[in-house]
């Protein structure tokens, strides 16, 4: 049987001088930058959504006024075509155009 105690004792491992005293602190300051590297994806990403939304909301406005726009443009139109259709038979209406009518 090996007896254990005869056996040379070999450290295999160096660690550096206060290594073990700054452990906690390099710990926590990895954690500290993990949360906050969490933290800013997390508000990239709601930033993100929000622009998104209000792009589209932007959009979809401004594609409304436009169909709007286009509308009362077709309404104005019909209007002056109206408008002159009425001042047409106003002027077959009139004397004076009954009487141009019979002079030719």
């Amino acid at each position: 049987m090996i007896d254990i105690e005869k056996i040379e004792r070999n450290e295999h491992y160096d660690v550096p001088e206060g290594y073990f005293d700054q452990l906690p602190s390099r710990m926590l300051d990895t954690i500290r930058k993990e949360r906050a590297t969490r933290r800013n994806v997390f508000f990239l990403s709601v930033a993100a959504v929000a622009l998104l939304a209000i792009a589209s909301t932007l959009f979809l406005n401004f594609k409304k006024q436009e169909q709007e726009n286009q509308r009362q443009i077709v309404i104005e139109a019909a209007q002056d075509e109206k408008e002159l259709e009425e001042q047409m038979i106003d002027y077959y209406n009139t004397e004076l155009a009954q009487m141009d009518y019979y002079n030719f």
